[in-house]
């Protein structure tokens, strides 16, 4: 899974497209996609996934129910960040959190620019860790993103230096290693897909 959630990572002042115009034009063929609805069942499945041994080892936000239902509320009343379910087949497969990187503390860690888009992805289902899916929905994540937004360069993913798991969805993907670097929260490796380099193996296209 690609881990950590956009909590107190925002930078002040720095200009960026809505991260809402970006979901707008996402499409993913193969995949369900939806906004998180803290007012329904939504929050029930993120916060029991993240309260899940293996989820909270990446994530580290095993957080009480209210707590996240305010974590959401407040990404949906902002520009920066959304948080989305994916799935297939009317199954719920994993949360992720879609973010402008420029806004971003990662920013300071490379050449940003105010299109570049960040995810977080954990793969919560049971029943899909494992398997290959943090590398086939993170294909399909990165693939739209770049035909929604003709103006997005990069996208990004930076995991935790110890979670061999996330680091190697970046490596798979076929991800440029921008290197290790030190964010407030912790230790990253961090990895760009460029949108004129970015292809993703055959086996990895979410129709296959």
């Amino acid at each position: 899974m690609l881990d950590h959630a956009t909590v107190g990572r925002r930078l002040e002042g720095r200009e960026h497209p809505p991260i809402g115009d970006f979901l707008a034009g996402l499409d993913l063929p193969g995949f369900d996609l939806r906004v998180v609805d803290p007012d329904s069942s939504d929050l029930d499945v993120v916060h029991g996934w993240m309260n899940t041994p293996e989820v909270a080892a990446g994530w580290g936000q095993a957080w009480p129910r209210e707590q996240w239902r305010r974590h959401l509320i407040e990404q949906l009343a902002g520009t920066y960040s959304v948080p989305v379910l994916v799935g297939r087949g009317g199954a719920d497969i994993a949360y992720a959190e879609l973010y402008r990187a420029h806004a971003d503390v990662v920013a300071r860690c490379y050449d940003s620019d105010p299109h570049d888009v960040g995810v977080h992805l954990a793969i919560g289902s049971p029943a899909h860790r494992g398997g290959g899916w943090g590398a086939r929905i993170g294909a399909a994540l990165m693939t739209a993103g770049f035909r929604a937004d003709p103006a997005c360069r990069r996208m990004l993913t930076e995991p935790d230096v110890r979670n061999a798991a996330a680091v190697g969805v970046g490596a798979s993907l076929g991800m440029t290693r921008l290197g290790v670097v030190e964010l407030p929260h912790k230790t990253a490796v961090l990895f760009a897909a460029e949108r004129e380099k970015f292809a993703p193996r055959p086996d990895l296209r979410s129709e296959s």
